[in-house]
Order: C-alpha cells, then sequence, then structure tokens
C-alpha cells in the first residue's frame, strides 16, 4: 500500500514521524513531501505525479499554513495554496492542468484547540488566514475528519480507521493494532478499555479471533 503521509512539518513533525515509522513497520510505502528529489519537475509536479499513484492520502491538519508554491508554479486560475493544500486538492482529484480525475481514499485528523496551543507556528497574519479559511472549507464540505489531542490520540484513530477498511488492505492494520495498542495502554487505561472493546466489536463483525490468546 502505498500512503503519501501530509502535514505541515513546523506542527505535526514529531506526529507524523512516529506515524510514518508505525506503518512502515507493517509493510506500507510512506512518503512525506521532503522525500522528492530535485530532478527537472517541480514540487507541484511531483507531488500531483505521486498522489495520482497513491491508495491512501493521510492528511493532519493545524492552523499551520507552511511553505507555498512560487506563484509561476501554479495555474494562473488557482488561488494562493500551501503545498500540503495542494496534495488535499490532489487527492481530492484536481490536477494542474484543469482536468479532473477519480478522488483517493483521504484520512483527515485534525489537531484540537488543545493540541496546537502546545505546538505554535510562528507566521505571518496572511498565512494564518489562508489556512482557516481552508479549515473552514474542509468543515463545511462534510468529509469524515476526526480530532486528536495528542500524540497517542492519534495513533490510535489511525489504528482504528484501519480497521474500518480491513476488508480493502487484509493485514496491514491488524499488524499495526499490536504496535499500537501497547503504546496506548500504558497512556490511559479508560481510553485503552475503548479501544480493546472496538476490536472485540471489529473481530465479532469479521469472524475473526485475535492472535494473542489473552485478549480472548
Amino acid at each position: 500500500m502505498k500512503i503519501l503521509l501530509s502535514a505541515v512539518s513546523g506542527q505535526f513533525k514529531a506526529c507524523r514521524d512516529k506515524l510514518r515509522s508505525d506503518l512502515s513497520a507493517v509493510g506500507a510505502e510512506v512518503v512525506v513531501q521532503e522525500d522528492f528529489q530535485q530532478h527537472g519537475a517541480s514540487l507541484l509536479e511531483k507531488l500531483e505525479r505521486y498522489i495520482a499513484s497513491c491508495d491512501r492520502i493521510i492528511a493532519l491538519v493545524g492552523d499551520a499554513y507552511g511553505f507555498e508554491p512560487e506563484k509561476t508554479a501554479r495555474p494562473a486560475s488557482q488561488p494562493r495554496r500551501s503545498y500540503t493544500q495542494w496534495e488535499y486538492y490532489f487527492a481530492m482529484g484536481e490536477r494542474l492542468d484543469g482536468s479532473r480525475q477519480p478522488p483517493k481514499d483521504i484520512f483527515l485528523y485534525i489537531g484540537s484547540p488543545e493540541f496546537l496551543a502546545m505546538n505554535p507556528v510562528s507566521q505571518v497574519a496572511d498565512a494564518a488566514q489562508l489556512q482557516q479559511e481552508f479549515i473552514t472549507e474542509l468543515v463545511r464540505s462534510g468529509k469524515d475528519r476526526n480530532q486528536f489531542g495528542s500524540l497517542h490520540e492519534l495513533r490510535a484513530l489511525v489504528l482504528r480507521d484501519g480497521f474500518r477498511l480491513q476488508t480493502r488492505v487484509p493485514g496491514i492494520f491488524l499488524r499495526l493494532s499490536r504496535r499500537i495498542s501497547w503504546v496506548v495502554l500504558k497512556r490511559s487505561k479508560n481510553f485503552t478499555l475503548w479501544l480493546w472493546r472496538s476490536r472485540a466489536e471489529h473481530w465479532s463483525t469479521a469472524n475473526l479471533a485475535p492472535a494473542n490468546p489473552r485478549l480472548r
């Protein structure tokens, strides 16, 4: 499975690095924006090309705008967007030549106000405004999304959403669950009880049994 992990590094680097480690450990090919090397095409063109070949995009969204392409690198008809915003719109099917393609599977995770307050990013006022407008558009679109208040909660949400799509990607997220669940277990007793209950419901629905006998 090919996954693009989209996030503004200044705000989500620790989250992005941990998720990348988790997903890579269970066999997914995970790419972030910084992985693209210089070779002729612009970064925007590389992102467009890679996202077209992706199976899934995981987008971490906060109040940080990040960097944006030069005006000459984007279509004249398009408004200002940061690279991470472009990643979302490419995933939604937009293309630089004005055509549209079928959207990709997009998983949105929005940082809570408390999380963002603990991970502030310095930016100019117009960049902050552009990012707020982007978030407002996401909310108005009705696109399925989840909010997280910590790294551990984010990892648990990614685990849960992996189970939701297990029929499409068998095995990967079952293994990921075993990697993440013990971290969650150490962090929050109440949340862990919810997590194990969710897993039990999934196994019951899918006629699966846990690999660990102690979880039966």
